[in-house]
């Protein structure tokens, strides 16, 4: 109602020559410098922005899973505006196949987690803008130490790391003993080799690179062959080794001491920590015909895909030194930028087909006698599948 009165004698004022030249600046001031009518629209805020961040599934030990969770809902109380939206797809280390996915779909995510060995696959979409490190691991061997104690191994266990052959003595023993030969479905030593994670513990066992490429395409490491005759050898010895499980499901039998050693990950030794109701430690991997221990390393790179400055900020906020600090120890791990360059993983433009390929060899290289084939034919079969379509 004021608003309305006073534009009326503003009217009244501009039409009046007098009025106009005595009244009409103050009035406009006056007018200018009221507050708008209490039923005046306010302007909205402008809707929040998410950043998506796609990470696999199983990426994570249970024990890092919910930090990560954490550090982001940290992050989006401070940046309500632009909060950083977990998208959980993948497995093992690498989203990169849901990656390929929702860039065909138009719906690219401004963050993901690869494996980092695979980015090389992903270079012609001209998708990752930047990368650093996420995650590193390296291969261990867990040990139920209260096992060694029963089979009178304890000078071999001061002295770990030991060779491989110093390993097979006490798995050995431990095979032969009574409390794993009375007991159903319990076995020395645990290689998990079945998917994708256990590719990895093969690389690592192996240390060579899986396959090479040729002028004629890829071709699978002939120099292997004497990696996995170590491996095919263990394999027909009663209670000796289980190399067909997934890492899940050995980790879980090292828990319920199903197995007395177990070939592991770094990433690991939270949950074991956590959860192991005897006496254990966890020592390098010893590598069939090497003196030095396993050190091939997994992980995965974090990649941006998008420069806008709300991904910068969640970057600097991530690799700050406390955050960091968190992840490396929810991991038990160093920091990804902090770790010493090692052995890395096979890797090629074709690394996702060729690694397809491999998991479903190792069941013709590892799985029961009556399944295997000749080292020489599974390659010439592996030969196929990674240049098929080629």
């Amino acid at each position: 109602m004021m608003s309305f009165t006073l534009s009326t004698v503003l009217i009244i004022a501009y039409n009046n020559k007098s009025m106009r030249d005595y009244w009409l600046n103050p009035l406009v001031f006056l007018l200018l410098a009221l507050p708008p009518p209490l039923n005046a629209a306010s302007p909205s805020p402008s809707p929040a922005v998410p950043v998506r961040f796609l990470v696999p599934n199983t990426a994570h030990t249970l024990e890092a899973q919910p930090v990560l969770a954490g550090i982001i809902e940290e992050y989006n109380r401070a940046h309500p505006q632009a909060p950083v939206s977990l998208i959980r797809r993948g497995e093992e280390y690498s989203s990169i196949q849901e990656l390929i996915a929702t860039e065909l779909a138009g719906s690219t995510p401004e963050l993901a987690t690869l494996e980092y060995t695979e980015i090389p696959a992903i270079s012609e979409l001209n998708l990752v803008k930047k990368e650093y490190p996420f995650t590193r691991v390296s291969p261990v061997l867990l040990v139920n130490e209260e096992a060694l104690f029963r089979v009178n191994s304890r000078e071999v266990s001061k002295n770990w790391p030991p060779s491989w052959q110093q390993l097979l003595v006490v798995a050995n023993k431990l095979a032969n003993g009574s409390s794993t030969r009375n007991r159903a479905g319990k076995y020395a030593l645990a290689i998990p080799l079945q998917g994708a994670r256990g590719l990895w513990i093969f690389e690592a066992l192996a240390r060579k690179p899986l396959w090479q490429r040729q002028a004629g395409g890829l071709r699978a490491n002939r120099e292997l062959t004497e990696s996995i005759h170590a491996i095919q050898k263990l394999l027909d010895t009663p209670h000796l080794v289980r190399p067909e499980l997934s890492l899940d499901r050995a980790v879980q039998d090292f828990l319920e001491r199903k197995t007395s050693l177990l070939v592991a990950s770094i990433d690991l030794l939270p949950y074991v920590r956590k959860n192991a109701q005897f006496r254990w430690k966890s020592t390098p991997l010893p590598c069939p015909g090497q003196n030095s221990p396993c050190s091939l390393q997994g992980g995965s790179n974090l990649i941006t895909t998008s420069e806008k400055p709300a991904v910068q900020d969640f970057l600097a906020y991530w690799f700050s030194p406390e955050i960091t600090g968190r992840w490396s120890e929810a991991l038990g791990v160093l920091p990804a930028s902090k770790m010493k360059k090692a052995e890395t993983r096979s890797t090629d433009p074709d690394v996702i087909r060729a690694r397809s390929a491999w998991v479903q060899a190792l069941p013709l290289f590892f799985g029961e006698a009556s399944k295997r084939l000749a080292s020489e034919n599974v390659f010439l079969q592996l030969d196929r599948a990674l240049n098929q379509n080629k």
